[in-house]
């Protein structure tokens, strides 16, 4: 029987580095087990080992970028010296330390009296391995095992850096790329900033801006999000999403693993849990944009899957840039012209406007009526009516979420996010650059008009608005990199408390809608109209409340419970929920 996917390997192996001695053999051991197929050992190996059978004997030299990956610059962290118990500790050592994000094999570089430097890189990262191997038998896996991913009842590799089968296993959990994590925690505190306004205000107005009349700690409140925040998390999460693509398929490339198909049926799954948070949730959903988005991208993949392998060429930034740029480009020419032509309209112009204007009040009545004073019935048969209405928005909106994606995977691509550590420098200029321009876009646009008056101040807001949005990207791109900065900096322990929450993202936004209709909605708590200060104050609470929950469900299970559903309906199995 020949060595493929979903076969269960047993073998024997010795390895070494090149050019040096012996690291690691199963001499003397059981022969270890793996599932082919299921990345239980690393990339270089699993693939030499394909259409092999029982008996044979072979040898295969594995580079580094198939193995650990190469060693990536900056990824020293200092720790303090209590976290290593009472064990001796030299310079050269390795050590499991455990770490926010579970337990991690480490290199000791320098012992202080009350801290110690280590190195957070693999400790074979950057290592050409040689490898002797002698393949013991095959034999078809368990549908048990298939679903699992993993052999059972067997001596298997092992993801503990201290286990058997060290040097074989892939990159594990606990070698995620911690950044994204974190950032997508930040992202989520921005996104409820934001959303939760929406909680206690008609969707139907979306378009208003700020509320005229608020005055006092309820304008500042009000101010700080129409500059720092509006618009500028939507497209942090936005980035992130392309981010995840290019991670998903980078792994998949590196396995030879289908990508297109899993790639398609999550999308299809996220438009799906798009429309039920709309539908019987709230009306503030972005899932389904995503989800549009996602299906562009793919199918910019399958046009153009050149521009996704090897080095990152300038294309795919460059298309992401001018797909988000453009239409607020063009909507800052309509806004000017329309400044330039004065305020002059012939009757029927102003009949027109008039009909517009009452027709979006009607709507923004309505809706108010029904989520401040209605019950849960009444709030999701509004919320079906307004779903056409809402899916061609949504969908159209989708271009410039491409665009987003778009970035997002070159990010990934050219390695700023993959390998941050090695990359502060240039996260040290994009704070430099995206900051000031993003942020000074929103100053100027919020000098310029805060508030939509219809039918009053409609080209002065429109103007105002493309500023703003046009420095939406750069302001998340700059939030970002400083993120990321803090988070090599001192601030990492901290950070690193909102990683959890970022693993859970897609549950989480979920669950901030749900918090924010039962507090503010009729059929809740009804505090529909609360100021805006208190409003914030309620995210701060509700997210510190997720973070907690999001630490507590991790420690027992593997994934959040919406993506737990989504990775299902991305592989078609289910996955191992609970932890060990």
């Amino acid at each position: 029987m020949k060595i493929e996917k979903d076969r269960v390997v047993r073998f024997h192996y010795a390895v070494s580095v090149q050019d040096g001695g012996e690291v690691e053999s199963s001499e003397g051991r059981e022969p270890l087990a793996i599932l082919a197929g299921h990345g239980n050992i690393i990339p270089g190996l699993e693939k030499a080992m394909d259409g092999r059978e029982a008996g044979d004997k072979f040898a295969v030299d594995v580079p580094a970028a198939e193995a650990y990956g190469e060693k990536r610059e900056g990824m020293t962290q200092r720790v303090p010296k209590k976290h290593f118990g009472k064990q001796r500790l030299e310079p050269g050592m390795q050590v499991v330390l455990n770490t926010n994000f579970g337990p991690r094999a480490v290199t000791i570089e320098k012992v202080g009296m009350s801290v110690v430097d280590v190195d957070l890189n693999h400790p074979m990262a950057g290592k050409d391995l040689h490898f002797d191997v002698e393949i013991v038998d095959v034999r078809e896996a368990s549908a048990e095992e298939i679903e699992h991913g993993h052999v059972h009842g067997e001596v298997a590799t092992s993801t503990d850096p201290r286990g058997a089968g060290t040097l074989l296993a892939p990159v594990a959990e606990v070698e995620r790329i911690a950044e994204l994590d974190v950032v997508r925690g930040v992202a989520l505190l921005g996104i409820l900033l934001m959303n939760i306004e929406f909680f206690s205000r008609a969707i139907a107005g979306l378009d208003g801006g700020m509320l005229p009349g608020t005055t006092g700690i309820h304008h500042w409140a009000d101010w700080f999000v129409h500059v720092f925040v509006r618009g500028k998390f939507w497209t942090m999460f936005s980035l992130l999403f392309g981010m995840g693509f290019a991670v998903m398929l980078g792994r998949a490339q590196a396995r030879g693993a289908a990508f297109a198909w899993p790639y398609l049926r999550r999308t299809l799954a996220l438009g799906v849990f798009g429309i039920a948070h709309f539908v019987l949730l709230w009306g503030g959903d972005i899932l389904f944009s995503y989800a549009v988005g996602a299906l562009l991208l793919l199918a910019v993949y399958g046009i153009r899957r050149e521009a996704f392998r090897g080095e990152p060429g300038p294309g795919v930034p460059t298309a992401g840039v001018l797909l988000y740029v453009l239409p607020f480009l063009l909507m800052l020419a309509s806004a000017a012209m329309m400044l330039a032509g004065g305020s002059e309209m012939t009757p029927g112009q102003q009949a027109q406007q008039a009909g517009q204007v009452a027709e979006v009040e009607s709507r923004i009545a309505a809706e108010t009526e029904v989520m401040r004073d209605g019950s849960y019935a009444a709030a999701v048969e509004w919320r079906l009516g307004e779903l056409p209405r809402q899916s061609a928005n949504n969908a159209g909106f989708a271009v410039v979420v491409l665009g987003v994606f778009l970035l997002g995977t070159w990010l990934v691509r050219s390695g700023l996010m993959r390998e941050p550590g090695a990359h502060l420098r240039e996260f040290r200029r994009l704070a430099w650059i995206g900051l000031p321009l993003g942020l000074g876009l929103a100053l100027a646009a919020a000098a310029i008009e805060t508030s939509h008056l219809r039918g009053v101040n409609d080209a002065r807001f429109l103007f105002a608005m493309a500023l703003d949005s046009l420095g939406a990207l750069p302001a998340s791109l700059g939030y970002i990199a400083l993120v990321v900065l803090a988070f090599h900096g001192p601030m990492r322990r901290a950070l690193a408390l909102l990683a959890p929450a970022g693993r859970m993202a897609l549950t989480n936004y979920l669950l901030q809608s749900l918090a924010g209709v039962l507090l503010f909605h009729g059929y809740g708590l009804g505090l529909w109209g609360l100021g805006r200060a208190w409003q914030l104050l309620l995210a701060v609470l509700v997210f510190a409340g997720q973070v907690g929950f999001s630490h507590w469900w991790l420690a027992r299970f593997r994934h959040g419970p919406v993506e737990w559903l989504w990775r299902a309906a991305t592989y078609l199995r289910l996955p191992p929920m609970r932890r060990a």
